[in-house]
């Protein structure tokens, strides 16, 4: 089944719908889903039911949505203490992630920025309580980087989940 569905409503009004961040393509179908619905004089966004899915696919998408700003700041924990700060940002013309380490060093990692296709134009986005994790964060960044007055969400509170997680391998293939 499709994760991604766009209608161009006869008052040229567009309708995106994405169920999940789930898998590595998401981002792509995102993108050409938007890319037939471009030409709209705005959006409504359905995330209502979007659990979330792969982080990093969710800031991709935002970067269709946003011209310039931050995106999200992620923070990673580490076991024997310190914190990792990465901020992902978007200009005009450049998608990147500035890493801070918690000695203070800085590192710079550069994206393809894609182009902002919907960026400047209304958006209206749907939430409810299934709404959750990535699909929490894209909503947030969109409104956090949109215009005021045509960044707007619709619906009930989402799950309000706030954090993340990631697998690794603690034995290390060992038993």
């Amino acid at each position: 089944p499709a994760n991604v569905m766009s209608v161009l409503r006869p008052d040229n009004i567009g309708y995106l719908q994405i169920l999940n961040f789930d898998h590595e393509e998401i981002y792509l179908e995102v993108e050409a889903a938007i890319a037939k619905i471009a030409d709209c004089d705005g959006l409504i966004l359905d995330l209502r039911t979007n659990s979330g899915g792969r982080m990093h696919r969710a800031i991709q998408t935002c970067a269709l949505f946003i011209e310039n700003g931050l995106i999200t700041t992620v923070e990673l924990r580490h076991e024997k203490g310190g914190v990792t700060l990465r901020k992902y940002c978007l200009t005009a013309d450049q998608f990147f992630c500035v890493e801070v380490a918690p000695d203070g060093t800085e590192t710079t990692e550069m994206y393809e920025r894609p182009a902002p296709l919907i960026a400047g134009k209304p958006v209206v986005v749907l939430l409810h309580r299934r709404t959750a994790s990535a699909a929490e964060m894209v909503a947030c960044a969109l409104v956090q980087n949109g215009f005021e007055g045509k960044m707007v969400t619709v619906g009930g509170t989402t799950a309000g989940k706030g954090i993340g997680q990631a697998e690794f391998d603690v034995l290390d293939g060992k038993m």
